[in-house]
């Protein structure tokens, strides 16, 4: 039995179709069929809707870094095209290192405490 079945009380309903399912030890309430044939092909409809926009969102977005990759193919030879990739890749971690270094430097170090003096 899941946790869900187990925390719920046993239900004591007036004038509603229950039934216990052969898998649950406390009692279920019927589906009607009204929402069977309404409610649920609605829920469904709404999610595959959300999915459909999800993938054309993706979808544009890929295309766009696909087609910056042709133009960098296509404008420029194979060499400079790996050059260019090897030192947007060399830039980046040298940024990254450099960060993980400042961020380590600042959580290791005390905080600099300034003294005024009065003469």
């Amino acid at each position: 039995m899941d946790e869900k079945c187990a925390l719920v009380p046993p239900v004591a309903c007036e004038g509603e179709d229950i039934v216990q399912h052969f898998t649950h030890q406390h009692w279920m309430q019927l589906v009607q069929e009204s929402r069977l044939q309404e409610e649920i092909p609605a829920q469904f409809n709404q999610q595959m809707r959300l999915l459909e926009w999800e993938f054309l969102r993706k979808k544009d977005i890929l295309e766009a870094e696909i087609e910056k990759c042709k133009k960098y193919c296509h404008a420029s030879s194979k060499s400079e095209f790996v050059s260019i990739c090897l030192n947007e890749a060399l830039e980046l971690k040298w940024k990254k290192a450099c960060e993980d270094m400042f961020s380590q430097y600042r959580q290791e170090s005390p905080t600099p405490r300034i003294r005024a003096r009065m003469f």
